[in-house]
């Protein structure tokens, strides 16, 4: 007698993307959580126009650095209080060790999120502090009648933390322009050397 073929598993279906982010929203993407919830737009707005206020971040550098630390910042206040929610949950039956799960990968997120935020405030504070530190550097350009962007990724309070003076950077920066590079390489000529015979005698 031949063996008969052993019937097929039934196979389970597993739930789709879209269903596990609607169903899971602290899944969701930076992208996709306002389409799946407009209700969260508003307070994500409503934190970015008071942090705006009060940290006033100026070019697209600190302003992309500011939209990390304001999204991290909503998005660990959102998985603490969702923390909360299922701290509850667990309380209510703390045999229930899907419900500890759930909160113990909450803790965890909304930890991740402080996290980011810290790193992300503590880059900005650094910006903020080397574009004040340039405005030394950028008036000694222009007192050398130059008038040069100085780069926005500069680590001027760095540089200066070391001992590294205004004038000597705003040198370092002239130095590095693409006439004064060529000057050096003997690619144009640099401008006429003062004549000895002018100078009074000693």
């Amino acid at each position: 007698m031949s063996a008969q073929p052993a019937p097929d598993k039934p196979v389970t279906a597993r739930p789709s993307h879209d269903t596990y982010r609607a169903s899971h929203p602290v899944a969701a993407l930076p992208t996709t959580l306002f389409e799946d919830h407009p209700n969260e737009r508003s307070q994500y707005e409503a934190l970015k126009a008071r942090l705006l206020k009060q940290l006033r971040p100026e070019g697209e550098l600190e302003l992309q650095t500011f939209e990390r630390y304001t999204y991290a910042v909503f998005a660990a206040e959102r998985l603490r209080k969702l923390e909360l929610t299922a701290q509850d949950r667990w309380l209510e039956n703390p045999d229930d060790h899907e419900r500890f799960l759930q909160m113990e990968r909450l803790i965890k997120l909304a930890t991740s999120q402080e996290r980011r935020a810290d790193q992300a405030l503590k880059e900005f504070r650094r910006q903020q502090m080397d574009r004040f530190q340039s405005l030394d550097v950028a008036h000694e350009i222009y007192l050398a009648g130059k008038f040069i962007p100085i780069p926005g990724a500069l680590p001027v309070s760095e540089m200066r933390a070391r001992n590294c003076s205004a004038p000597r950077i705003a040198f370092q920066i002239m130095s590095n322009q693409p006439k004064t590079m060529a000057i050096l390489r003997g690619d144009i000529p640099g401008p006429p050397r003062r004549s000895k015979t002018n100078e009074p005698n000693s």
